[in-house]
């Protein structure tokens, strides 16, 4: 079972994440509209981390994307985050030190975002 926390900075549902990711019932996903609540949950140690601020209506003072991936970095730095957001190319960038994906939203970034849901294959000798 795996912990997903999404950061939706605008109106998109939880239903789009969970029909786009192929989510089921066994994942247990969270969904926040703010960064700082994201990050005071925490602790239910996420194993993906969903940052979409396309179309976002952050307000002043809010926590941006980058504050939230930082601060996430910070309490947890092997967690995988996806940053969606209109200003990156459809290309999607992977930086492996940070283990965050940035991508405009395409295809190809959801079909690796599902292979990092994926339970890992257990290794026999």
């Amino acid at each position: 079972m795996k912990t997903i926390f999404i950061l939706s900075f605008n109106n998109l549902g939880l239903d789009f994440w969970k029909t786009h990711l192929h989510l089921d019932q066994s994942e247990k996903v969270y969904q926040f509209r703010k960064g700082e609540p994201l990050l005071k949950s925490i602790n239910f140690r996420p194993d993906l981390v969903v940052i979409d601020d396309y179309f976002a209506s952050q307000k002043p003072g809010d926590l941006n994307a980058q504050d939230v991936i930082d601060g996430i970095k910070a309490m947890l730095p092997k967690t995988k985050c996806l940053h969606i957001s209109p200003s990156f190319s459809n290309d999607n960038q992977y930086d492996r030190e940070n283990k965050v994906m940035r991508s405009n939203f395409n295809s190809d970034l959801l079909e690796k975002v599902r292979s990092w849901l994926l339970p890992k294959p257990k290794v026999t000798q």
